[in-house]
Protein backbone atom coordinates (compact mmCIF):
# COMPACT_ATOMS: atom_id res chain seq x y z
CA UNK A 1 0.00 0.00 0.00
CA UNK A 2 1.12 3.51 -0.80
CA UNK A 3 -0.96 5.49 1.70
CA UNK A 4 0.48 8.94 1.06
CA UNK A 5 -2.86 10.08 -0.35
CA UNK A 6 -5.98 9.32 1.59
CA UNK A 7 -9.62 10.27 1.33
CA UNK A 8 -10.68 8.48 -1.85
CA UNK A 9 -13.84 6.43 -1.86
CA UNK A 10 -13.29 2.69 -1.93
CA UNK A 11 -15.12 0.67 -4.61
CA UNK A 12 -16.20 -2.03 -2.14
CA UNK A 13 -17.87 -4.54 -4.49
CA UNK A 14 -15.01 -4.58 -7.01
CA UNK A 15 -12.43 -4.69 -4.22
CA UNK A 16 -14.08 -7.68 -2.55
CA UNK A 17 -14.64 -9.59 -5.78
CA UNK A 18 -11.16 -9.01 -7.21
CA UNK A 19 -9.27 -9.57 -3.97
CA UNK A 20 -11.20 -12.80 -3.43
CA UNK A 21 -10.48 -13.90 -7.00
CA UNK A 22 -6.78 -13.08 -6.62
CA UNK A 23 -6.60 -15.09 -3.42
CA UNK A 24 -8.47 -18.05 -4.96
CA UNK A 25 -6.64 -17.66 -8.30
CA UNK A 26 -9.97 -17.49 -10.11
CA UNK A 27 -10.49 -15.71 -13.41
CA UNK A 28 -13.10 -12.93 -13.41
CA UNK A 29 -15.37 -11.50 -16.05
CA UNK A 30 -15.57 -7.77 -15.67
CA UNK A 31 -17.08 -4.76 -17.36
CA UNK A 32 -14.63 -1.86 -17.35
CA UNK A 33 -15.07 1.81 -18.17
CA UNK A 34 -12.02 3.66 -19.48
CA UNK A 35 -11.16 7.26 -18.61
CA UNK A 36 -13.11 8.21 -21.76
CA UNK A 37 -16.12 6.21 -20.48
CA UNK A 38 -15.72 3.59 -23.20
CA UNK A 39 -16.94 0.27 -21.82
CA UNK A 40 -15.52 -3.16 -22.54
CA UNK A 41 -16.17 -6.68 -21.31
CA UNK A 42 -13.12 -8.78 -20.57
CA UNK A 43 -11.83 -11.84 -18.75
CA UNK A 44 -9.05 -11.08 -16.30
CA UNK A 45 -6.67 -13.08 -14.09
CA UNK A 46 -6.10 -10.82 -11.08
CA UNK A 47 -2.57 -11.43 -9.77
CA UNK A 48 -2.81 -8.78 -7.08
CA UNK A 49 -4.16 -5.43 -5.92
CA UNK A 50 -2.34 -2.22 -5.09
CA UNK A 51 -3.34 1.09 -3.48
CA UNK A 52 -1.55 4.12 -4.92
CA UNK A 53 -2.25 7.84 -4.88
CA UNK A 54 -5.70 7.38 -3.40
CA UNK A 55 -6.87 4.68 -5.83
CA UNK A 56 -7.13 0.89 -5.82
CA UNK A 57 -5.76 -0.98 -8.84
CA UNK A 58 -6.07 -4.62 -9.94
CA UNK A 59 -3.07 -6.00 -11.81
CA UNK A 60 -2.90 -9.17 -13.84
CA UNK A 61 -3.42 -10.81 -17.20
CA UNK A 62 -6.13 -9.37 -19.46
CA UNK A 63 -7.36 -11.95 -21.96
CA UNK A 64 -8.91 -9.27 -24.20
CA UNK A 65 -5.58 -7.49 -24.69
CA UNK A 66 -3.46 -10.66 -24.25
CA UNK A 67 -1.07 -9.03 -21.81
CA UNK A 68 -0.33 -7.69 -18.37
CA UNK A 69 -2.63 -4.78 -17.50
CA UNK A 70 -3.75 -2.68 -14.55
CA UNK A 71 -7.30 -1.51 -13.92
CA UNK A 72 -8.54 1.19 -11.56
CA UNK A 73 -11.18 -0.36 -9.35
CA UNK A 74 -13.36 2.75 -9.37
CA UNK A 75 -13.81 2.15 -13.12
CA UNK A 76 -14.86 -1.49 -12.75
CA UNK A 77 -18.59 -1.53 -13.47
CA UNK A 78 -19.08 -5.20 -12.56
CA UNK A 79 -16.94 -8.23 -11.76
CA UNK A 80 -17.95 -11.87 -11.37
CA UNK A 81 -15.64 -14.75 -10.44
CA UNK A 82 -15.57 -17.60 -12.96
CA UNK A 83 -14.76 -21.27 -12.47
CA UNK A 84 -11.54 -21.04 -14.54
CA UNK A 85 -8.34 -20.79 -12.49
CA UNK A 86 -4.83 -19.51 -13.23
CA UNK A 87 -1.30 -19.59 -11.86
CA UNK A 88 0.23 -16.13 -11.34
CA UNK A 89 3.89 -15.44 -12.13
CA UNK A 90 6.18 -16.41 -9.29
CA UNK A 91 6.96 -13.52 -6.86
CA UNK A 92 4.59 -11.10 -8.63
CA UNK A 93 4.78 -7.68 -6.93
CA UNK A 94 1.58 -5.74 -7.68
CA UNK A 95 2.81 -2.44 -6.21
CA UNK A 96 6.07 -2.57 -8.18
CA UNK A 97 4.29 -3.53 -11.39
CA UNK A 98 1.86 -0.65 -10.95
CA UNK A 99 4.72 1.81 -10.43
CA UNK A 100 6.42 0.55 -13.60
CA UNK A 101 3.18 0.85 -15.55
CA UNK A 102 2.66 4.42 -14.41
CA UNK A 103 6.27 5.27 -15.24
CA UNK A 104 5.83 4.18 -18.84
CA UNK A 105 2.62 6.06 -19.64
CA UNK A 106 3.07 8.24 -22.74
CA UNK A 107 3.78 11.91 -21.99
CA UNK A 108 4.84 14.99 -23.98
CA UNK A 109 8.58 14.15 -23.97
CA UNK A 110 10.56 10.91 -24.05
CA UNK A 111 13.87 11.28 -22.19
CA UNK A 112 16.80 8.88 -21.88
CA UNK A 113 19.60 9.58 -19.40
CA UNK A 114 22.79 7.58 -18.76
CA UNK A 115 23.34 7.44 -15.01
CA UNK A 116 26.97 6.93 -13.98
CA UNK A 117 26.14 4.54 -11.17
CA UNK A 118 24.86 1.04 -10.51
CA UNK A 119 21.22 -0.04 -10.48
CA UNK A 120 20.83 -0.02 -6.67
CA UNK A 121 22.09 3.57 -6.35
CA UNK A 122 20.05 4.71 -9.35
CA UNK A 123 16.83 3.33 -7.86
CA UNK A 124 17.64 4.78 -4.45
CA UNK A 125 18.06 8.27 -5.94
CA UNK A 126 14.61 8.36 -7.58
CA UNK A 127 11.01 7.36 -6.99
CA UNK A 128 9.56 4.46 -9.02
CA UNK A 129 7.40 6.57 -11.34
CA UNK A 130 10.40 8.47 -12.72
CA UNK A 131 10.90 5.84 -15.41
CA UNK A 132 12.33 2.47 -16.33
CA UNK A 133 15.88 1.55 -15.33
CA UNK A 134 18.07 -0.48 -17.71
CA UNK A 135 21.53 -1.63 -16.58
CA UNK A 136 24.14 -1.12 -19.34
CA UNK A 137 27.62 -2.25 -18.35
CA UNK A 138 28.60 -0.33 -15.21
CA UNK A 139 26.00 2.40 -15.89
CA UNK A 140 22.20 2.56 -15.96
CA UNK A 141 19.96 4.01 -18.64
CA UNK A 142 16.87 5.75 -17.30
CA UNK A 143 14.01 5.89 -19.80
CA UNK A 144 11.36 8.44 -18.80
CA UNK A 145 8.19 10.03 -20.13
CA UNK A 146 7.68 13.59 -18.85
CA UNK A 147 5.44 16.58 -19.45
CA UNK A 148 7.64 19.19 -17.72
CA UNK A 149 11.30 19.25 -18.79
CA UNK A 150 12.20 21.92 -16.21
CA UNK A 151 10.90 19.67 -13.42
CA UNK A 152 12.87 16.72 -14.83
CA UNK A 153 16.06 18.83 -15.01
CA UNK A 154 15.64 19.67 -11.30
CA UNK A 155 15.38 15.94 -10.51
CA UNK A 156 18.65 15.32 -12.35
CA UNK A 157 20.42 18.32 -10.81
CA UNK A 158 20.06 16.90 -7.29
CA UNK A 159 21.72 13.55 -8.12
CA UNK A 160 24.80 12.54 -6.11
CA UNK A 161 26.42 10.97 -9.20
CA UNK A 162 27.22 12.04 -12.76
CA UNK A 163 24.82 11.60 -15.65
CA UNK A 164 24.55 12.36 -19.36
CA UNK A 165 21.38 13.14 -21.28
CA UNK A 166 21.25 10.75 -24.23
CA UNK A 167 17.95 11.88 -25.71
Amino acid sequence: LDVQSAGASVPHEALLTLSGAAHARQRVRMRYGSAKEEHSDREFDCYGLAWRNGKWYALGYCHLRAGLRSFRLDRVKSAVALSATFTPPQNFDAARQLALGLASLPRAHAVTVRLKTDLANARAAFFDEIGLFQPVGVDVLLHSQVDDLDWYARQLARLPFDFAVVE
